[in-house]
C-alpha cells in the first residue's frame, strides 16, 4: 500500500514539474494548450476511430451482402450505413490535418463530396454507375483509386444502398433484384466501400501513427502544438468548428439537403451538435473549454454557447430548418467574435475552406 502511494504522489510531482495540475485547469496558453491535447484525447482520436470502425464494418458486411442479398441482410446493411454516416458526422468538423492533406484532393471530398462545392451529384453519380454495369472496365483498386471525388464517398454508397441505381426506385425488391442480377452491382458496392474504409484507416493512423522518415504523429504534434508550418492547434480547432457550421448552414440548411433517400438528413445534423457539444465541454471533463472559459471569468460566454447547441440540437429533432438557419449564424458568430475573445486568442483573418 505504500508503493502505491508513493507511486501515486511521485505521478502527481511529475504532472506538476511539467506545468501540469491533474485537479487544476491554469487560466494560461500552457493551459489552453492542456485543454486542447485533452480534447483531441477524449474527442477527436475517439470520434475518428469509431468512425474508421464503422467504415470497416460496412466494408465487411456489404461483402456478406453480396454473397446472400435477401431482405434481412439488406436492412441490415441500411442499418450499418446510417452508423457509418452518423460517426461520419460527427468526425466532419475536424477539417485540418489528415482529412486535408492535399489542397486538390483532399481526403475529405472523397468521403463526402458535398462538402467541397455543396452539389448533389446524384445524376452524375447514377449515370456512371450504370455505365459500370454495361461495360467490361476492371473493377479493381486502381479503379477506385482513380476516381473523381464526385464519384465516390458516403453519399454514392447511400445511393448504392437505398435506391435501384438502374431506375431511381428506393423499394427493396428493386433493390434486391438489381445486385441479384447484375454481379458487377457488387463489385462496385464492396469498391466503393473498401476505398472508404482505407480513407478512414489513413486519417486515423496519421494521427496516431508517424509517418515514414518524420517523428512523431499529426495528433503528437497537434497536442504537442508543433504543427508544421506554425499552424496554431486551438485556431486549427476553432476555424474548423467555424467552417462547419457555415458549411451546414450555406451548403445544406440555404441549400441542398443530403442523404434525404435514407432519412438521415436532420439525424446527421443533431450528431454532429453532439461532437461539437462533446469537444467544448470535453464530455463533462475538467479539462474542456467550458470549463476554461468559466475559470477565465467567461462563463456568461460558455453558457451561451451550450445553450445555443442544445436550442439547435431541439430544432434538429423537430426538423425546424428555418429556427436552424438563425441558431447556425448565431453559433458561428460565437466561434468568429466572442469565443476568441474570451480566450485571449487573436485568429486574425480567417479564409475558409472551400465555403
Amino acid at each position: 500500500m505504500k508503493l502505491k502511494s508513493s507511486l501515486a504522489i511521485a505521478f502527481v510531482l511529475f504532472l506538476s514539474s511539467c506545468g501540469m495540475s491533474p485537479n487544476k485547469l491554469e487560466v494560461s496558453q500552457d493551459g489552453l494548450q492542456q485543454v486542447v491535447a485533452h480534447s483531441a484525447d477524449i474527442v477527436i482520436i475517439p470520434n475518428i476511430k469509431n468512425w474508421q470502425r464503422s467504415s470497416i464494418e460496412f466494408s465487411s458486411f456489404s461483402k456478406k451482402f453480396c454473397k446472400s442479398p435477401n431482405s434481412v441482410n439488406l436492412k441490415q446493411l441500411k442499418d450499418n450505413w446510417k452508423e457509418l454516416s452518423l460517426s461520419w458526422n460527427k468526425v466532419i468538423m475536424f477539417d485540418f490535418g489528415p482529412l486535408r492533406d492535399n489542397l486538390f484532393t483532399a481526403k475529405i471530398n472523397f468521403v463526402d463530396s458535398m462538402r467541397q462545392r455543396g452539389k448533389n451529384y446524384s445524376n452524375t453519380v447514377r449515370i456512371r454507375l450504370n455505365q459500370r454495369l454495361k461495360d467490361n472496365v476492371k473493377l479493381d483498386n486502381q479503379y477506385f483509386a482513380g476516381l473523381n471525388f464526385n464519384l465516390v464517398g458516403i453519399h454514392v454508397l447511400e445511393q448504392m444502398v437505398f435506391s435501384d441505381f438502374t431506375n431511381k426506385s428506393t423499394h427493396n425488391r428493386s433493390i434486391l433484384n438489381n445486385y441479384r442480377h447484375n454481379p458487377r452491382s457488387c463489385e462496385l458496392l464492396t469498391g466503393m466501400s473498401n476505398l472508404n474504409s482505407d480513407i478512414a484507416s489513413y486519417v486515423l493512423d496519421s494521427w496516431q501513427k508517424k509517418a515514414r522518415l518524420q517523428q512523431f504523429s499529426y495528433g503528437e504534434l497537434f497536442k504537442k502544438d508543433k504543427l508544421i508550418n506554425g499552424d496554431k492547434s486551438l485556431t486549427k480547432l476553432i476555424f474548423s468548428i467555424q467552417d462547419y457550421f457555415r458549411y451546414i448552414k450555406q451548403r445544406k440548411l440555404e441549400g441542398w439537403l443530403d442523404s434525404h433517400i435514407s432519412g438521415m438528413a436532420y439525424k446527421n445534423m443533431l450528431a454532429g451538435l453532439e461532437a461539437v457539444e462533446d469537444l467544448f465541454t470535453a464530455k463533462n471533463s475538467k479539462l474542456s473549454l467550458e470549463k476554461y472559459l468559466q475559470a477565465s471569468s467567461n462563463k456568461k460566454t460558455a453558457d451561451k454557447f451550450l445553450k445555443l447547441i442544445t436550442q439547435a440540437k431541439l430544432q434538429a429533432t423537430s426538423q425546424d430548418r428555418k429556427a436552424m438557419k438563425v441558431t447556425y449564424s448565431q453559433l458561428i458568430k460565437m466561434l468568429e467574435q466572442d469565443i476568441p475573445k474570451a480566450l485571449n486568442v487573436d485568429f486574425g483573418i480567417n479564409f475558409t475552406d472551400g465555403d
